[in-house]
């Protein structure tokens, strides 16, 4: 039997009445009552174990980090619900961008409270600074044909970066307010360095309260390589404490069953799809 399929079919059926779990010390034991599931695992099943744990994508801070909120929401209630099990979310502060947004993030947050909306403004923010700079320095020179089709392309998001950001932040005004609040702390390294505990309090508020948070920087050498070996070498390192740790993946992570070692650690679930859709 392979764990990483047996915890895809748990995920598939939550909600369905479809299995319940009667003990996760000294092991945990499953009962299932779909018929399918009977007929794949039997009545009763146990694993010599008394937590899985579960380790979805990185947090990336793109404006698509909403789709990332929704799996790590949907995990937790799961884990929540089934008990032995533990959601880890790796936040991703290995890049100067990253770690940009997790100070803007940290500094709104303590002033509008931790939430989507904010960490959304944090990483439109967060890129409107970044833009604007770069602007500035195309302004200030001789540019080839390259720099200035770039610099085109950069006012183009900068106004859709400012309309995005007056809609998240409620008016133009408080956007101001709130770009001038990220600038103050992005040059301001004591909230990089002394605030960690209110970071990552406010994150594990933001996702669910059955989900834990650590520093991509905490569990690799090297910050300097690509996300995706990273995201790897933070799984080597979790699965080398607790055997029984997965990966949990939407379906544009499906590729990860090609690497050695790998496939039978990972989970591929569509949120998008029929909750038992075989991916």
């Amino acid at each position: 039997m392979k764990i990483n399929e047996l915890i895809k079919d748990l995920i598939g059926a939550w909600g369905r009445d479809s299995f319940r779990i009667e003990a996760c010390e000294p092991y945990i034991k499953i009962v299932f009552t779909d018929p399918i599931l009977v007929n794949k695992y039997g009545r009763e099943l146990s694993i010599l174990t008394h937590t899985i744990q579960l380790v979805p994508p990185l947090l990336v801070f793109e404006e698509s980090v909403n789709r990332l909120l929704k799996l790590y929401k949907y995990l937790a209630s799961f884990a929540s619900s089934t008990r032995c099990f533990s959601i880890l979310l790796i936040i991703n502060d290995c890049g100067t961008e990253d770690q940009h947004v997790i100070t803007v993030y940290t500094a709104l947050s303590r002033i509008m409270g931790a939430g989507e909306l904010v960490l959304e403004l944090s990483v439109t923010i967060s890129k409107l600074l970044r833009f604007s700079e770069r602007l500035k320095e195309l302004r200030n020179m001789n540019v080839s044909d390259e720099e200035y089709i770039e610099y085109q392309r950069l006012r183009g998001e900068i106004e859709r970066l400012i309309l995005k950001g007056i809609r998240l932040a409620g008016s133009e005004a408080k956007l101001l307010n709130a770009l001038r609040l990220a600038e103050e702390a992005i040059k301001n390294t004591e909230i990089q360095v002394n605030h960690a505990g209110i970071l990552d309090e406010a994150f594990r508020l933001l996702i669910h309260e059955n989900i834990g948070t650590a520093r991509l920087s905490s569990l690799v050498h090297n910050c300097s390589k690509p996300h995706l070996e990273l995201y790897l070498s933070a799984f080597n390192r979790l699965y080398s404490t607790h055997i029984y740790t997965y990966l949990v993946a939407t379906p544009e992570y499906s590729f990860l069953k090609n690497i050695p070692g790998l496939s039978d650690k990972l989970i591929v679930v569509d949120l998008n799809g029929p909750r038992d859709q075989d991916i």
